[in-house]
């Protein structure tokens, strides 16, 4: 199973491979083998639309995020029609729609 991180760089702050290691530890933990981590500046979208390409073409088990304020709760839902979607902070997990595999 493949993961991928999403960091917003403005929510971590100095906290930045902090998250990063937080999210390849739970990953493992969880059996997923760590792909990939796109960090996002708030003045920019293009890591993200990166990323979104990538769990499409290849098609990604799940993206791990430090917290809830990484990405918008509509984006979370629109991830979640893809792949999973595991927020460390608040211990929430938003399971891929079921049957949804777009690839």
């Amino acid at each position: 199973m493949k993961a991928f991180g999403f960091i917003l760089r403005a929510a971590s702050g100095e906290n930045v491979r902090l998250d990063e290691d937080a999210m390849m530890r739970e990953a493992a933990r969880l059996g997923f083998s760590w792909s990939a981590t796109f960090f996002e500046d708030d003045r920019r979208e293009g890591n993200y639309i990166r990323m979104v390409s990538r769990i499409m073409r290849e098609g990604v088990d799940a993206v791990f995020l430090p917290a809830v304020d990484h990405m918008s709760e509509q984006d979370i839902e629109v991830m979640a029609t893809h792949c999973d979607v595991y927020c460390l902070a608040e211990g929430r997990r938003h399971p891929r729609a079921v049957g949804d595999r777009s690839a």
